[in-house]
């Protein structure tokens, strides 16, 4: 996405200020901005609250906040404790209609991406619902202090940001560049009056009546507030949340054949120091998915296919060599079709798909605890909490999934090595690689009671030649969770990291260029050496011997080459 700097002098009741806005141009979303008394302005006159917002003015009462809500829904604040909305139902709506049984004066509404919400009114009155536990204790401290609520935010991602007093602030994970503005602006002594934030990473406050700093909005909300300050004095502005599902649409998940694959993996394992009795080879079987299907597995040397001793029963190759070889070559080769996969709003008489519902015990078992989803350490249910990441009643799948992915694309940064592999070290330390992250979200689904699973293997590409084991084998690690009438819905938070608009790229979309090995972790096998073993996933082959001697000075390289006819 291309960046420029664009330089605007912002008007102020005491002079001029040099603000600097950083144009990353997003999407286009509904808005509303708010100047002086009443006056308005909008990208969207047939939007309720733009609507409703005309109503007011032409009646020559305040305009006091625009709020909408993920669901689409709205509310416009107005007078002393007027209130106009699209849904008398909401829960913020409801105590709205209960505080206006008293003489209170209302400030402002927020909605959470989670559907919870924040009223403050009067000099410290305040209400919310389902928000993070940090965001609580700071509306209590100022209020509880005797200061004065001036106005909160929600961010996208998670964030927000409570502005309280003359020009004091309490913020949580937004964007970074919006935060040194505030930090600025504060130390200034200058009055911060309003923030709001936009889809992805636009953010604007505004200060000193008719100051404001901007980033990544829409442009065409940009120039209006720059237009608005030439014959008055802009005091705030609403994004619509642009959620990214629509509650009352129909989903389905295009699938079509992406490329067809010859894959080969060599390995070669050496033990120069063991005196080898009888080596165990096991490589998987690889599994027919929906995005992978007529996949057909060789392994040489040749063995049995067994099951696995987990409740998956994924089926392996098994192969036992006892000619007291001390080096091995393997070969596992697999042919098949790759398909993408593509989520997508259902056409106007297109009919629905039939998607078979998970078994009872299915559903269980992709919503267990495992050793990468620890989802019952205190640890990560204290960050599940803090961070406001459980599924609201009024959350779809799709919709809750999708503000979880973005939530982790927006907190958390690529390592690789990396010895961050569980959902509580991720959620800790804000770092990991495609398995680490893949595990957070899987986690957090699991946790919500979604069922979900890894998908370890490589991308459909050739190694680079020279490459060995622990240098890069192409391998990756993906995630599925399952919505009801959809299926089995792809999420790629790693490759999302790289991407600007990677919280959308990446989810809902695959672009059938990995190959999974096996479905989920924690194969069972029997090593025939120390009894079953647990198994992470599985990217390659396996072994293990007995004998004498000892695994001193052991080699084990494997070249993964893939050729492919794209369909």
């Amino acid at each position: 996405m291309n960046t420029a700097l664009r330089s605007v002098r912002m008007r102020m009741a005491i002079g001029f200020v040099c603000a600097i806005f950083t144009l990353a141009m997003p999407a286009s979303a509904a808005w509303i901005a708010l100047r002086d008394f009443n006056g308005w302005w909008t990208d969207d006159l047939q939007n309720g609250a733009s609507v409703k917002a005309k109503e007011v003015a032409d009646q020559k009462m305040k305009l006091n906040d625009v709020a909408f809500a993920p669901s689409g829904d709205w509310v416009v604040l107005f007078g002393g404790n007027g209130y106009w909305t699209s849904d008398v139902n909401l829960h913020a709506c409801k105590k709205l209609t209960e505080l206006q049984s008293g003489a209170h004066t209302f400030k402002c509404v927020a909605f959470a991406p989670n559907g919870g919400w924040v009223v403050f009114y009067d000099l410290n009155g305040y209400a919310y619902e389902s928000i993070p536990a940090e965001a609580v204790k700071a509306i209590e401290q100022v209020a509880n202090s005797g200061g004065a609520l001036k106005w909160f935010a929600f961010a996208p991602g998670g964030g927000w940001c409570l502005f309280h007093g003359r020009n004091s602030y309490v913020t949580r994970d937004i964007p970074g560049d919006c935060f040194k503005k505030i930090q600025e602006v504060s130390g200034h002594g200058s009055e911060l009056e309003t923030v709001s934030f936009s889809g992805g990473t636009g953010w604007v406050f505004f200060f000193d009546k008719g100051g404001f700093y901007a980033g990544n909005i829409p442009d065409d909300a940009f120039q209006r507030l720059v237009e608005q300050q030439k014959t008055g004095t802009p005091r705030a502005i609403a994004f619509a949340m642009g959620a990214r599902f629509d509650p009352k649409a129909t989903y389905v998940l295009e699938e079509k054949p992406a490329r067809h694959i010859h894959a080969t993996l060599s390995t070669d394992i050496a033990l120069p120091n063991g005196q080898v009795d009888e080596w165990y080879l096991y490589a998987p079987e690889f599994p027919n998915l929906p995005s992978q299907r007529e996949m057909k597995t060789t392994f040489e040397p040749a063995g049995q296919i067994v099951r696995d001793e987990s409740a998956l029963k994924r089926p392996l190759f098994l192969t036992r060599l006892t000619d007291h070889r001390k080096e091995v070559r393997t070969v596992l080769t697999i042919d098949g079709t790759l398909y993408s996969r593509q989520l997508r709003v259902l056409g106007a008489g297109q009919t629905v798909p039939v998607v078979k519902e998970l078994l009872p015990e299915q559903a269980q078992y992709f919503t267990r605890v495992s050793p990468t989803s620890d989802i019952e350490t205190a640890a990560f249910r204290n960050w599940v909490q803090r961070n406001g990441l459980t599924r609201a009643a009024s959350e779809s799948e799709l919709v809750f999934a999708h503000r979880v992915f973005a939530f982790i694309v927006h907190h958390n940064t690529y390592q690789w090595p990396t010895e961050n592999h569980t959902a509580t070290q991720v959620c800790t330390t804000g770092k990991s690689d495609c398995g680490g992250l893949s595990a957070l979200f899987t986690g957090v689904m699991r946790a919500n009671g979604i069922p979900t699973r890894l998908l370890g293997g490589r991308w459909a590409s050739s190694q680079k030649p020279g490459n060995k084991t622990g240098d890069y084998g192409n391998w990756h690690v993906k995630a599925e969770f399952f919505a009801h009438g959809v299926g089995w819905v792809p999420v790629d938070g790693a490759s999302a990291l790289s991407d600007p608009d990677g919280e959308n790229t990446f989810f809902g979309h695959d672009h059938g260029d990995h190959v999974a090995f096996v479905m989920d972790e924690d194969m069972v096998v029997n090593s025939f050496v120390s009894g079953p073993q647990k198994v992470p996933l599985i990217q390659g082959v396996l072994y293990w011997w007995r004998g004498r001697g000892n695994g001193d000075n052991s080699r084990f390289e494997d070249l993964w080459t893939v050729q492919q006819e794209k369909q």
